[in-house]
């Protein structure tokens, strides 16, 4: 993903199950492959983020969507 404020990588995962709050998740890592944990940029990646991931991932359980 690119931003104004340079590159990141986007992992972008879900259990499938989507009914808690750890059920999803987003991580962001800079050039380096090193965790954004810094909320600041984090809300700067999204805030900026001209390429934002669009649609799904297709489901790794048989049966589920496409």
């Amino acid at each position: 993903m690119t931003t104004d404020t340079g590159s990141f990588l986007s992992l972008d995962f879900s259990s499938g199950t989507g009914r808690t709050a750890d059920d999803e998740a987003v991580e962001f890592y800079d050039k380096q492959l090193r965790r954004v944990t810094d909320e600041a940029i984090i809300r700067s990646i999204y805030k900026h983020s001209k390429n934002a991931p669009e649609g799904y991932v297709k489901s790794i359980y048989p049966g589920e969507g496409s």
